[in-house]
């Protein structure tokens, strides 16, 4: 029983910490600085907020990261060496262990990276606030700026190392003489879906303390929709063409193991989209109204759970071999 629970709760909860940081990064970089001026203040709190919950994060996929290893041992122990004989060998001559053990470092280093920068954004949010009461400070001027910082540049580069780490650990390796081109196919995929997901997930999440919270709700989801009518295509076509390239054909969507799994994550997919669009259309027109945005939240509420069903799909599908001669 723990064999098949196990490894797909491992990348499940993988998978959904690394779409967090994805979503943390785009945040910075296409929510916050692209707010109106009068919300450009709220924003810097945000972002503290945002820095300690995105350590939190990456602290907590230590483990998660660690629990992978076991796993791998349950699967490949031989139970006539000594462990340590296995654990040598899957560490230091197999491409899983270079992989597994950049990740970790990867990790480590998202980690030290949102710990610095939590106290330079609070220097920053009271720099602004003394110079708001001392009335020189204009609105424009508060706030996460488009110009990302060291501290941003060098999270996006842990971001795009450990979303390089999951495909080159995916099905996509293993894909004839294409195999640099299909591992770049899935690290946009994770990339599009933490955009979305990722990004919507954290904005439900933290809210400024104090009153304000509906305009703060109304203008991050505002900047987020353009986003997310980028995201959205992008994933969908990466996730269309990647199928193609693990299915061989079509009829494999039902006849195998694996097409069976993708077929579930489809239409549980389908569902988000569903749920995103009708929230986009129906909701985004009412959501300075303070019964409108607790309808919204609701249902962004609702989006996010479903969408975590697509990653636990996900989870169980990286796990899931291919159609037999497909690869």
């Amino acid at each position: 029983m723990i064999d098949a629970v196990l490894p797909p709760l491992q990348r499940w909860l993988l998978f959904s910490g690394v779409l967090l940081l994805v979503g943390a990064a785009c945040w910075r970089s296409f929510v916050a600085p692209w707010q109106p001026r009068a919300l450009r203040g709220a924003m810097r709190e945000v972002e503290g907020r945002l820095v300690r919950a995105a350590q939190l994060v990456a602290l907590l996929l230590l483990p998660v990261w660690a629990l992978r290893l076991g796993v791998q041992v349950r699967d490949f122990r031989d139970p006539f060496v000594p462990v340590t004989e296995d654990l040598h060998f899957l560490l230091f001559e197999t491409f899983w262990g270079t992989v597994w053990m950049g990740q970790g470092a990867v990790l480590l280093l998202l980690w030290a990276t949102f710990r610095a920068l939590e106290p330079a954004i609070h220097g920053q949010a009271r720099a602004e606030w003394e110079a708001r009461e001392a009335g020189r400070l204009k609105p424009e001027e508060e706030g996460p700026a488009p110009r990302l910082p060291w501290g941003w540049k060098v999270a996006w580069g842990g971001v795009l190392l450990l979303v390089l780490s999951l495909s080159i650990s995916s099905h996509a390796v293993a894909v004839p003489r294409l195999a640099p081109f299909t591992v770049a196919l899935d690290g946009l995929h994770t990339l599009a879906a933490g955009a979305w997901m990722g990004t919507l997930a954290l904005i439900l999440w933290l809210r400024p303390r104090g009153g304000g919270a509906t305009p703060v709700l109304a203008g991050q989801l505002r900047s987020f929709s353009y986003m997310a009518m980028a995201a959205v295509p992008l994933l969908v076509a990466m996730g269309v063409l990647l199928a193609g390239f693990h299915l061989g054909e079509f009829e494999n969507l039902w006849r195998s193991a694996y097409g069976q799994v993708l077929s579930l994550k489809i239409l549980a997919a389908g569902v988000v989209l569903f749920l995103g669009f009708r929230n986009w259309r129906v909701g985004l027109p009412v959501v300075d109204d303070e019964e409108g945005a607790r309808t919204v939240r609701r249902r962004a509420g609702v989006e996010v759970g479903v969408a975590a069903l697509v990653v636990l799909l996900t989870a169980i599908l990286v796990g899931t071999p291919v159609p037999e001669g497909v690869h």
